[in-house]
């Protein structure tokens, strides 16, 4: 079975999703190469997977019309040389909006371009059949997202961790880690926060890049003057992740609106719980792993907040990693290539 695929292995060092899944797909037999706009491909393909269409449009200006326009173009190349597209729905419409006329005519083309494609939750197969009519009669196959177990350095402690951060070892710590956007609603984590007056000790530490200036001094004015609320606003290298996971008692991802987050199974590979609303794939997510390690809220209140630290603080700070068994990035590369090989022949 040979791949083309977009991305496969070139965000390896910003996040591993694809480069895990596909090490895995390579092991399991396949090979699997990566598209390139301007680059010729060699030979044919029987499956060309595609992650995230919308990165190339929504680049600067008349960058985005070409590239956008030029990735169908290769689509159709592709396709009438044999390959099926394939399309693994992350997200329902890109997360900046920066053209969203174009956008969505983008969307209409592409749609109707797929042979089949591959949701991360059942709630998310719905929602795409019903976001992008051209689905309607395309297969649809269910992968989960597998966890990040291995793909991430974690070789230090919760003292360790909490150390190298300066973070009290007796603080009650919530985390929010990762590239910081308006839909990730962090000002209602941070107005939460503040509300806390019991127990003693509740810290937040948000870390990640801001996406725009805007983003930044929302945050920045949301949080000003309160001393339990520390923000790292910056990119994080990719070996630094582990200190923030392990020194945390549990991670807030405070969402306005989700279909899927990797961030959660992020998380939860460190062995933390997450904190979710009940959005998206975000209910499935408790259902497939017990326990209290995904909790999910219908409001975002401070009881809310100290209610899922206290269950969070029982559970271990380490594990072997069975309750993400479902997840497990091989598995899910099973039924990856199970897939490509209905919808090849």
């Amino acid at each position: 079975m040979r791949v083309l695929a977009f991305p496969a292995f070139a965000s390896r060092s910003n996040n591993p999703y694809t480069s895990s899944l596909y090490d895995a797909l390579c092991t399991l037999g396949a090979e699997v190469h990566e598209y390139r706009t301007l680059s010729p491909w060699t030979g044919r393909y029987q499956i060309f997977h595609v992650h995230w269409p919308e990165v190339p449009l929504n680049r600067d200006g008349w960058t985005s019309r070409l590239d956008s326009g030029a990735f169908l173009l290769g689509i159709d190349r592709l396709r009438a040389r044999g390959s099926k597209l394939v399309w693994t729905v992350h997200n329902l419409r890109s997360h900046s909006q920066r053209f969203p006329e174009r956008e969505a005519r983008f969307f209409e083309v592409f749609t109707q371009k797929v042979d089949g494609f591959i949701a991360l939750s059942r709630s998310g197969e719905a929602a795409a059949r019903e976001r992008f009519p051209a689905l309607s009669a395309r297969p649809g196959f269910v992968i989960p997202h597998h966890h990040y177990r291995g793909a991430y350095e974690d070789r230090t402690t919760r003292d360790q961790a909490r150390r190298e951060l300066g973070v009290r070892h007796d603080a009650k710590l919530l985390l929010f880690f990762g590239q910081i956007l308006g839909y990730k609603n962090l000002p209602s984590l941070v107005t939460a926060v503040r509300a806390v007056t019991e127990p003693e000790g509740v810290e937040l530490l948000i870390a990640g890049r801001p996406k725009t200036e805007a983003d930044e001094r929302e945050l920045r004015a949301a949080a000003a003057s309160d001393p339990r609320i520390r923000l790292e606003l910056g990119f994080v290298p990719h070996e630094r992740a582990q200190y923030y996971f392990r020194a945390a008692d549990l991670v807030v991802l405070p969402y306005k609106e989700i279909l899927n987050s990797g961030a959660a199974l992020l998380s939860l590979s460190f062995d933390r719980p997450v904190l979710l609303p009940e959005l998206g794939a975000c209910r499935e997510l408790g259902e497939q792993i017990q326990g209290d390690w995904v909790m999910n809220y219908a409001k975002l209140a401070p009881r809310t907040l100290v209610d899922a630290l206290e269950r969070a603080r029982r559970l271990p700070e380490h594990t072997d990693g069975r309750q993400l068994a479902e997840l497990d990035v091989e598995r899910c590369a099973r039924r990856t290539l199970e897939a490509y090989r209905s919808l090849s022949g």
